[in-house]
């Protein structure tokens, strides 16, 4: 076994922007171009709980404007129909692919979870994929109250709850926004639903995030067999959540184009995090990067490294074995970049 002798680097105060400064260097044999390696990720529980209530809270906002928005969509549809839409003129409505949406986006949603909790540095993850998540329900919610269209399937009649008025009947349209929430949004048991929430697909949202995510941080071992698989479900939900119609084509095109606006953006910080706030062209951003910082401040800058752990610490069987399997697929630059602040990443 080689012995490193370990030297710390200045502190981050003490060296320029453009160098790395949350790593140490190593006297190895290995060549003197290969990028430098993180030694820590920190944990910070607090912060990952943090994310997740702002997860919490956010659904929960999202449930009551759809539960709102539901009592104006809901108010004429006798005398509405769907709008015209590319792929509806296309094809037929398949009623088949309502249930195919709901269960490939439980499918990628477990998997990605899985993803995350065999991540060697899962709370990292998590928290990182908790605040996007929390983000985009709220342009969400933002989406839906800006504009109302008709339900996109012709059976609205038949297929949605019956409108009420919240001011007579508070407790109903809490239950049916908490419904929503703990349904997370699965409504292929034919039974009656909430109607209203286009413009902006939470189901293609889910999917984005999902594959994005197994793109990104799916461990060595398992690349690149899960993140296609995952790719591959993906296509086909999104399809089918158009030719059900669940959601006409724009609503899934919105949602593309803002889950990977919003999942790039903030991976493209983590490169930059120390000399952003120099940029005078984005001082508008500020309050965000702030927002920013406090949750990434201790995570050094760059790609985390994408090893593979046994989430508990029993039984040890299975903690060395993962350990085992992670050291056998790790390389020695992964987790960073030659260029902390190149767009493109590892």
């Amino acid at each position: 076994m080689v012995d490193y002798k370990v030297t710390a680097l200045p502190g981050p105060k003490s060296l320029p922007s453009d160098e790395q400064e949350d790593y140490l260097r190593t006297d190895s044999p290995l060549d003197e171009s290969t990028p430098l390696r993180p030694t820590a990720y920190p944990a910070e529980p607090g912060k990952t709980a943090i994310a997740i209530v702002l997860l919490i809270v956010s659904v929960i906002s999202n449930g009551l404007v759809v539960a709102h928005i539901h009592q104006v969509a809901t108010a004429n549809l006798n005398d509405t129909s769907p709008l015209n839409d590319l792929v509806f003129d296309l094809v037929p409505q398949q009623l088949w692919a309502w249930t195919v949406a709901d269960v490939l986006v439980a499918v990628c949603s477990a998997v990605a979870f899985l993803l995350i909790l065999f991540h060697a540095h899962w709370s990292i993850v998590l928290r990182r994929f908790a605040l996007l998540v929390s983000v985009l329900y709220l342009l969400r919610a933002l989406f839906l109250l800006c504009t109302y269209l008709p339900p996109p399937f012709p059976d609205a009649v038949d297929r949605c709850l019956p409108p009420i008025v919240i001011s007579e009947q508070p407790l109903e349209y809490i239950r049916r926004a908490f419904s929503l929430v703990v349904t997370v949004g699965i409504s292929s048991d034919c039974s009656r639903i909430l109607c209203g929430d286009t413009i902006y697909s939470g189901h293609t949202m889910v999917y984005c995030m999902v594959c994005l995510n197994a793109w990104y941080y799916c461990p060595q071992p398992l690349r690149p067999y899960v993140p296609v698989g995952m790719t591959v479900a993906v296509v086909f939900g999104l399809i089918a959540v158009v030719i059900s119609r669940q959601h006409y084509t724009i609503d899934v095109v919105i949602a593309i184009f803002v889950t990977f606006v919003i999942f790039y953006g903030y991976h493209h910080w983590t490169y930059c995090k120390r000399e952003l706030p120099e940029r005078k062209n984005l001082r508008i951003m500020r309050p965000l990067y702030i927002v920013f910082l406090f949750f990434e401040l201790q995570v050094p800058s760059g790609q985390l490294p994408r090893d593979m752990s046994w989430p508990f610490r029993r039984p040890k069987l299975l903690v060395r074995f993962f350990d085992r399997l992670s050291h056998r697929y790790s390389r020695p630059g992964d987790g960073v970049c030659d260029n902390p602040n190149a767009v493109h990443y590892c």
